[in-house]
């Protein structure tokens, strides 16, 4: 059968003509700006609509600086869009131009969209570089109207929704573009939570999160070639970090050639399944807490070392809870019953004893104390997720689960015990190790809580040069 082509062409050169000045003319009845001649250029993420400044037509309050104008319309050539809401960002005077408002834009849909009816969507992220993930999902092929048939795709399914995501390029320019597509009519709002489902997972499983602003193609037919409707929507920033879960390549980080090699020869690894990544996506759409989690992994992932460790101590402990949910865990110190109560009650009578020395609130705070006596450690809690999933740990692992309160607390754990006093080139590195080893013990929890079945990444390993901790370990762990 052959393979339909995916019309990519019409929706590129509409997103390249958007990245330059546009004029057309204003819309909004009953208003100074209704057939009002102006310009749309784009602006950072986002856009700039900018309109001459007459004194006689825009004495009103409602145009200056900080308010927000509703619904205006603005029409070019053969298209007609409505902006949701515009920011008037500054009043300027230039010699050459004159005065004029500028009012910022961070979305905007075509004009007789209607964002609860069900269409097929399509959405288009331009990248800031190329995104490859063939050492990271597995790949499905497609053909594009942009004159070639590339593997540079991959896809999930989201509540039996199958997404494809497709990487292009147009006329071999540095400029690339991430495609993601259903062929599911569905409304906006549905569409689009998979979508981000779909670039986070990417994000999370890749270190490249897609970003900025997106355009949404909506078409009334399945063929999906020419849009009746699109709309833009600006979001968080790119995130493009050094730092990946899993890789299929490995000459990729492990500098000994001779280590390399056996796990290539051997094809020990191999990219993540569709079938996992789904999970991964299915995931991340059910869950907010958990999208939360790899949104601060990515984010912690390309902070200073200040940040770094810190963000991967927090989201362990989410994670923590998201794995343990509703099990009941026993973190008690003092198993046996008997001898819990014992120590209670003699903590108790000593209190008691010694109240002469304490005030009644003082001896009221410690007596209610006694009731936490037995609970467990906030590593202890860690320490739970990882044996529900059966991951063993190495005292390695242990010693830095140890060190969470550290980092919450600002303080800096000494990894080699060199002393207080050690430089702070030490201390650096002691920040960096810790912050590899968590990534990694992240990585561990999360692929294997999702069914992923190969190897992760060890970090800690991998970065020992730059940690100055000599590890015994392998680079991989198998998952």
């Amino acid at each position: 059968m052959k393979e339909p082509i995916k019309h990519h062409l019409y929706l590129v050169n509409l997103i390249e003509r958007l990245q330059l000045e546009i004029s057309g003319t204003l819309s909004k009845k009953g208003t100074p700006l209704d057939n009002y001649n102006a310009t749309i250029t784009r602006r950072n993420k986002g856009f700039d609509l900018t309109w001459a400044a007459d004194v006689f037509k825009f004495r009103d309050k409602r145009y200056s600086v900080g308010k927000w104008l509703k619904s205006v319309r603005f029409d070019w050539e053969d298209y007609s869009i409505i902006f949701k809401q515009l920011y008037i960002r500054s009043h300027q005077n230039n010699t050459s131009s004159g005065s004029r408002y500028v009012a910022s834009a961070h979305d905007f849909h075509s004009r007789n969209f209607k964002i609860g009816q069900p269409y097929y969507f399509r959405l288009i992220i331009p990248l800031e570089k190329e995104l490859d993930l063939h050492n990271y999902i597995a790949f499905k092929t497609f053909t594009t109207d942009l004159g070639f048939r590339s593997s540079c795709g991959t896809g999930a399914s989201i509540n039996e929704d199958f997404l494809q995501a497709c990487i292009v390029n147009k006329d071999d320019k540095k400029k690339y573009y991430l495609s993601i597509e259903s062929e599911l009519k569905q409304d906006y709002e549905t569409f689009s939570e998979k979508t981000h489902a779909f670039k986070n997972a990417i994000g999370y499983i890749s270190g490249h999160l897609p970003a900025n602003a997106g355009y949404f193609f909506a078409y009334n037919s399945k063929k999906m070639e020419v849009p009746n409707h699109f709309c833009f929507r600006e979001w968080r920033n790119t995130i493009i970090s050094s730092y990946q879960p899993i890789l299929a390549n490995p000459f990729g980080y492990i500098q000994e050639r001779r280590i390399a090699e056996i796990y290539y020869k051997k094809k020990l690894l191999r990219p993540m399944l569709i079938t996992e990544f789904s999970r991964l996506c299915q995931q991340l759409f059910d869950s907010k807490e958990f999208t939360g989690v790899v949104i601060l992994i990515l984010e912690a992932s390309v902070a200073s070392l200040l940040f770094m460790p810190s963000g991967y101590a927090v989201a362990l402990e989410t994670m923590a809870d998201l794995v343990i949910g509703k099990q009941k865990v026993d973190r008690s110190l003092i198993e046996d019953k008997d001898v819990r109560e014992r120590i209670i009650s003699n903590c108790k009578t000593v209190i008691e004893n010694e109240s002469i020395f304490l005030n009644e609130e003082n001896k009221r705070i410690l007596i209610e104390k006694l009731k936490s006596l037995n609970q467990g450690t906030n590593a202890s809690r860690l320490r739970a997720p990882f044996d529900i999933l059966d991951i063993s740990l190495s005292d390695n692992d242990l010693v830095i689960i140890n060190t969470r309160n550290d980092f919450l607390h600002g303080r800096v754990p000494d990894i080699l015990k060199v002393g207080i006093d050690r430089p702070e080139s030490r201390k650096g590195k002691d920040m960096y190790y810790a912050s590899v080893r968590l990534y990694t013990l992240l990585n561990r929890l999360i692929l294997k809580w999702i069914g992923y079945e190969n190897y992760i990444l060890n970090h800690a390993r991998i970065q020992e040069e730059a940690t100055g901790v000599k590890l015994k370990e392998d680079y991989y762990y198998k998952c």
